[in-house]
């Protein structure tokens, strides 16, 4: 649900909820007799809330076009370096409304590449290191009750092929493709609201994990032949597709490959959350 929406929702139900604790208490004489004429003020102007989270809307509305007409996009880049003795990375990045993509660095040089309109406050990026690891932190800086607080931008995160990585990703209201294949990842976390989201699962060295809590309309997942998978989806309501010659489906709903091949090389994901449609394919 989009943070707009969410505020009018917000606001809609507290209002029913007050009206309903004062019938409540009205009912059971918690409130004087008299009170009757200020209850029914109060009910009969129940409606104008509805009037409130209109204008609301609107207000919203109008006050993000003019922000778009008057600013146009600047496309931005960060650069990311690292030691040459850094051997991990922890990656954390939280991004709301817009579309992200994270892939391997076509020159190995780690960089954020990201769009900007008018006074946007530029990503939170915070770097620590201790020893050969480091912790990389990327938050998109949001300001709330302005136009430009619903505007949807694009980040292009592009990640070094020789270190490996640990990935997490919070993800509210945007759309995300995470192409992994060239990177060295052994565990993924994903907490992402509405949008949809597509993540190539890179080879494992010996084993790749993922723990995805999904309220997306749809999640894809393209998994490397060569390992053996092993899919366990919590939610008996999701929709999920997926090669039914390559994968099997047990009993206590977890999906596997059909063969025992490359057991070495182990795929285990946890899929929960109230996902609509989960779609895996093998390639």
């Amino acid at each position: 649900m989009k943070s707009l929406t969410r505020k009018i929702v917000i606001l809609i139900s507290i209002s029913s909820i007050l009206s309903g604790i004062i019938l409540f208490l009205f009912q059971l004489d918690f409130i004087p007799k008299d009170f009757d004429l200020l209850l029914g003020v109060l009910l009969k102007f129940w409606p104008v809330t509805l009037i409130i989270a209109g204008f609301i809307f609107l207000w919203n509305s109008f006050s993000r076009r003019r922000y778009l007409i008057h600013y146009a996009a600047v496309e931005k880049v960060v650069p990311l370096s690292y030691p040459d003795k850094l051997y991990e990375l922890a990656v954390e990045v939280t991004y709301t409304s817009g579309d992200l993509s994270v892939k391997a660095a076509p020159d190995n040089q780690a960089a954020l590449h990201y769009q900007q309109f008018g006074p946007m406050p530029d990503p939170f990026i915070d770097q620590q290191q201790s020893g050969n690891t480091a912790r990389l932190k990327i938050q998109k800086a949001k300001k709330y009750f302005t136009a430009a607080s619903g505007i949807r931008t694009l980040w292009k995160l592009y990640l070094t092929k020789s270190l490996k990585h640990s990935l997490t990703f919070l993800l509210q209201d945007a759309d995300c493709s995470l192409d992994l294949r060239e990177l060295m990842v052994s565990e993924l976390s994903i907490k992402a609201g509405s949008g949809v989201h597509t993540v190539h699962v890179p080879p494992p060295a010996e084993k790749f994990s993922g723990d995805i809590y999904s309220a997306s309309e749809r999640l894809e997942l393209i998994l490397p032949e060569e390992a053996f998978i092993r899919v366990n989806l919590r939610n008996p309501f999701c929709k999920i597709d997926f090669p039914q010659g390559d994968l099997i489906r047990n009993e206590d709903g977890t999906i596997i490959t059909n063969n025992k091949n490359s057991p070495h090389k182990l795929v285990e994901l946890i899929i929960d959350g109230p996902l609509k449609q989960l779609f895996i394919d093998i390639i």
